[in-house]
């Protein structure tokens, strides 16, 4: 399955998405920093781009089957702490 992640470079969403690059093909929308090697390196394909920019977003979701935002992972972890 082809998955896109948004947040992939936080530490929820890269923690999700090293997962599920072990039996999926995974996308992260990403702007350009450092630590999108780290990801690559894992085999995380990247996608530059900004989750604040429509057309990003829409060109990042042609290349997946299944959408997960690390953002909204993140909103939900700070609620409790």
């Amino acid at each position: 399955m082809k998955i896109l992640i948004t947040g992939a470079t936080g530490f929820l969403g890269s923690h999700l998405a090293i997962e599920l690059v072990k039996k999926h093909e995974v996308y992260a929308l990403c702007i350009p920093e450092p630590y999108n090697d780290f990801l690559k390196e894992r085999g995380i394909r990247i996608i530059m781009g900004n989750i604040f920019d429509p057309e990003s977003l829409v060109n990042a979701a042609k290349r997946s089957e299944e959408r997960r935002v690390g953002k909204e992972c993140r909103s939900r972890w700070s609620a409790y702490h």
